[in-house]
């Protein structure tokens, strides 16, 4: 194989310089006068090789269009190889985009019917609360809209001048009526109370000689005022509401008796002797204001409150006013303290 390899090597760079020789030694015995313009001649004769010892001959045509022939195969082969190539890519790719596109419609799809459920589920929810509430509003007594009505006891003290006058503490009943909602801070009420304080003996300044005593009867006291509330929820207690009150009305005070040291201080002259000429009831304007726990209960709820009561007594004093009781303010105070439940 070296040696063929050699041959045909050296047959190769004969073939390249053998032509040009031989071109110009025909060139030099077939040229003729230019003037004559005769084609030149050109060889037709296939140049053969010697093989060396072997001997024989190599067609050096032949063998390089068998080189151009197979380059020209391999080249076709590359170039349908990288074609097979190309179109498995795209295939892939496609095949890739497709499964992409799926996976895509199929996460929409699973997204979307998710949602439909969290939806059905959530309109499920929503409707079982909304039973759940006409069920638990249809307990309550006014419909669970905030309204209520209570009834509470307990004992009105008096102070200052109402109790120096010689009053002492006596029953309290209250009615509250009223709107407060549960989420709201404000709500209004609308309050009835009735009061009864044990009378005692007052002892009068009086000019000397003069009977300066009175024996007080038990006096009664009807109230309707119009308050507001303010309430609050307490974080310590469940259901449990610190709420303050506070409004004004109409006081009715009767069975005080005309002669009375109530009497008098409501605008009665103790001094006549007829005391029938004295009012035996006044209605006189007061204000409250106070503070009570509310705990709920179910539908219910159970409250202790307690208030301030001013009440203006709104008379005229006189000489023999001053003489009898002396200075005296023009108010008339007490404190009722009552526990009670309230239905809503």
């Amino acid at each position: 194989m070296t040696t063929r390899r050699v041959l045909l090597a050296a047959a190769c760079s004969a073939a390249l310089f053998l032509p040009g020789s031989l071109t110009a030694q025909v060139d030099t015995t077939t040229r003729r006068d230019t003037t004559t313009r005769r084609p030149r001649a050109t060889s037709q004769q296939r140049l053969r090789v010697q093989k060396g010892e072997a001997g024989g001959t190599i067609d050096l045509r032949a063998d390089s269009l068998a080189a151009v022939e197979r380059t020209r195969v391999d080249s076709i082969n590359v170039a349908m190889q990288r074609q097979r190539d190309l179109a498995a890519a795209a295939d892939r790719a496609r095949s890739d985009s497709l499964a992409a596109i799926e996976r895509a419609r199929a996460d929409s799809v699973a997204r979307v019917d998710a949602f439909r459920r969290d939806s059905v589920a959530r309109s499920d929810s929503i409707a079982a609360a909304e039973a759940a509430h006409r069920r638990e509003m249809a307990r309550f007594r006014f419909g669970g809209n905030g309204w209520y009505m209570g009834l509470g006891a307990g004992a009105s003290a008096p102070t200052n001048d109402f109790k120096n006058l010689g009053y002492n503490s006596g029953l309290n009943v209250h009615v509250p009526i009223g709107w407060h909602r549960n989420n709201s801070a404000l709500g209004v009420r609308f309050d009835l109370g009735y009061s009864r304080f044990s009378g005692q003996t007052f002892t009068g300044t009086r000019p000397v000689g003069s009977a300066n005593t009175i024996d007080n009867p038990n006096p009664s006291v009807f109230s309707a005022t119009a308050n507001v509330t303010l309430a609050t929820p307490l974080s310590l207690l469940r259901n449990v509401r610190l709420y303050g009150v506070g409004g004004a009305g109409v006081y009715h005070f009767r069975s005080f008796g005309g002669g009375s040291a109530l009497g008098g201080y409501l605008g009665n002259d103790v001094l006549q002797t007829n005391e029938n000429k004295n009012k035996s009831t006044r209605n006189k304007f007061g204000a409250q204001a106070g503070a009570g726990l509310d705990w709920t209960v179910g539908t219910s709820s159970v409250y202790v409150e307690s208030r301030f009561v001013n009440v203006f007594a709104n008379r005229d004093d006189g000489v023999a006013f001053r003489d009898f009781f002396g200075d005296r303010g023009n108010s008339l105070r007490w404190v009722p303290i009552v526990l009670g439940v309230k239905l809503r």
